[in-house]
């Protein structure tokens, strides 16, 4: 019994550790911004780490019906191929917008990163800083969801 005990507090711990890194990010064009995220969320001073360990995978996908989706059936954040042409800003919105609802469980707000349309390339670029200081205290305030 200890020596379950044991391995169900390792397996928790590991599950904690998980980094970005260890997640597959199938497009290369995708890989640099997740890996931005992750620094972004740990300098606000969260660990995405039991939320990451959820996540099973980040891609592209050619579907122009919505920028991004978080698959919750398959653990997958999909983000539109689509949005590559319009801009890096609008890509960065898409992508932190849906690790904000894989990660720490975040509903859609009327403005910023959460909302459910994403804002122009021009705005985005303009309003970055204060868009995304919002948008970490959001990740804040929904730590606990991220465990």
């Amino acid at each position: 019994m200890a020596l379950a005990g044991l391995l169900w507090i390792s397996l928790l711990h590991f599950r904690k550790e998980k980094k970005m890194q260890q997640v597959l990010i199938g497009d290369w064009r995708l890989r640099e911004k997740c890996l931005q995220w992750e620094r972004e969320i740990r300098t606000r001073g969260l660990d995405p780490g039991a939320g990451l360990a959820r996540l099973r995978s980040i891609d592209s996908s050619p579907d122009k019906r919505c920028a991004g989706r978080y698959l919750t059936w398959t653990s997958d954040i999909l983000v539109s191929s689509e949005l590559f042409h319009r801009g890096d800003w609008s890509v960065r919105c898409a992508l932190y917008h849906e690790l904000g609802h894989a990660i720490f469980r975040l509903e859609h707000t009327e403005s910023g990163i959460m909302s459910e349309e994403i804002p122009s390339e021009e705005y985005l670029e303009q309003n970055w800083n204060q868009l995304l200081k919002d948008y970490l205290n959001q990740c804040y305030d929904k730590r606990l969801e991220s465990l």
